[in-house]
């Protein structure tokens, strides 16, 4: 029995020492490949797209900056694809595979873009655009790995918005202003405002049936007090703006006359 409790003693400890040796092994290892290798290391740098919204059939550019910043040559690969509400809908140009010197850099322009046939629900749609880029070494097969991903939202286009002054007419003579507006967009939440030259900034106005929309548009009014200004000539400026920043603007020239 003692000699069976030596046995299993003697046979614990070796395990140990085999599983040490082991490990400082691939650790030297490890240490020695890198220091003969050199340093792999990439840094990578999204710039702004080519335009802001992407219109179906119309190519959009995201230029993407690649360095090698390690020590050794570097092969990389270039992957992206799209999440959100455009997630299976965006088409992505292939990007070949390219090498880079220790401290070169290059440009990749990363092309996606919606198919003509879009459905007009994504109209104003976003989603997020990912954009990954795996090095490794050149000309070693195992050699060492790195890879780094930038992300950037993006949002498909809509008809641009209508707007159109109803009254008052260009060049009347008022003495109160009922100021009518006809405007349309692709959404339901735009927004309605006027001007007067630079005696006025921004006011909305409303339609008679409150903020609501439909595939018509909606008659927007206000009154002005003229009282409220000297009388002279005028530029009576409306500018609608829909849900994701596209503007509409219509004026007249007017004159008031208290």
């Amino acid at each position: 029995m003692k000699r069976l409790f030596v046995g299993i003693v003697f046979i614990a400890i070796a395990t140990s020492l085999l599983g040490g040796v082991s490990a400082l092994y691939s650790d030297t290892e490890w240490a020695l490949s890198q220091s003969e290798a050199g340093l792999l290391e990439l840094y990578i740098e999204g710039g702004a797209l080519s335009q802001p919204l992407m219109s179906p059939g119309v190519p959009v550019v995201f230029p993407v900056t690649i360095k090698n910043v390690g020590t050794i040559p570097l092969h990389f690969h270039v992957s992206a694809y799209v999440s959100g509400d455009l997630a299976d809908v965006v088409e992505i140009t292939p990007i070949p595979d390219d090498n880079l010197p220790p401290g070169g850099f290059t440009t990749v322009p990363v092309e996606f873009s919606l198919p003509e046939n879009v459905h007009s629900r994504l109209k104003g749609k976003t989603g997020e655009l990912h954009v990954t880029v795996r090095a490794d070494q050149t000309g070693d097969t195992v050699g060492f790995t790195d890879e780094k991903t930038v992300v950037v939202p993006i949002q498909a286009a809509a008809p641009a918005p209508r707007i159109m002054i109803v009254h008052p007419k260009e060049g009347e003579v008022c003495d109160e202003i009922l100021i009518k507006a006809h405007y349309k967009d692709s959404f339901s939440n735009g927004k309605v405002t006027f001007s007067l030259d630079s005696f006025l900034t921004e006011t909305e106005m409303f339609n008679e049936y409150g903020k609501m929309f439909n595939e018509y548009g909606k008659m927007y009014t206000y009154i002005l007090d003229t009282n409220l200004y000297p009388n002279g000539p005028y530029t009576l400026y409306v500018k609608g703006v829909d849900a994701i920043g596209q503007e509409a603007i219509d004026s007249v020239d007017i004159e008031i006359c208290n």
